[in-house]
């Protein structure tokens, strides 16, 4: 599948006519979150291979990172369901305090610098320390029925809201 049948109207000409597409998506994005259904068609996306380094044996798929490209539509409900799900998170303060993916204000240099505190200060008051490193490369892997439970114990989500999150995955 091509970009092109992913998005058959290109960016900039959409960007222009907003105006007249804009309550469509709109209404795309507000019957699939009043319906608790995450549209079918709106989940295809391209898969293309970005080499990761030109040091690397170019042979081996390892050295390759997958890259997905969404519909239009399909960013734009991510984008929106991220900005709900983030003040939901924020509102109800079910961040932990080591939390720092999809927060704002913090980001992966946040986490390092948070590790590498973390290590200083322990060794400053003479402890040992032991760093665990996961590869979560394999994220895409993670059993979608444990994420429910997860995403409906822990976050207190249920009906559409939880039908949503179960018909996206």
């Amino acid at each position: 599948m091509s970009c092109a049948a992913l998005n058959p109207i290109l960016t900039r000409t959409l960007k222009a006519c907003l105006n007249i597409v804009l309550p469509v998506i709109t209404a795309i994005i507000n019957s699939s979150l009043e319906s608790g259904v995450s549209p079918q068609d709106i989940k295809e996306g391209r898969i293309s291979l970005a080499f990761k380094n030109t040091s690397l044996n170019q042979d081996n798929f390892c050295n390759y990172c997958p890259i997905t490209s969404l519909a239009f539509v399909s960013k734009v409900l991510e984008r929106v369901l991220a900005g709900q799900s983030r003040n939901y998170l924020v509102n109800n303060n079910l961040h932990t305090s080591s939390q720092s993916a999809y927060r704002e204000f913090h980001s992966t240099g946040t986490a390092l610098l948070r590790v590498h505190n973390d290590i200083l200060r322990a060794i400053d008051n003479k402890k040992e320390v032991v760093l665990v490193l996961l590869d979560l490369s394999a994220f895409h892997t993670i059993d979608h029925d444990i994420l429910i439970i997860r995403i409906r114990t822990q976050f207190g989500l249920s009906g559409i809201v939880l039908s949503w999150f179960k018909s996206y995955l």
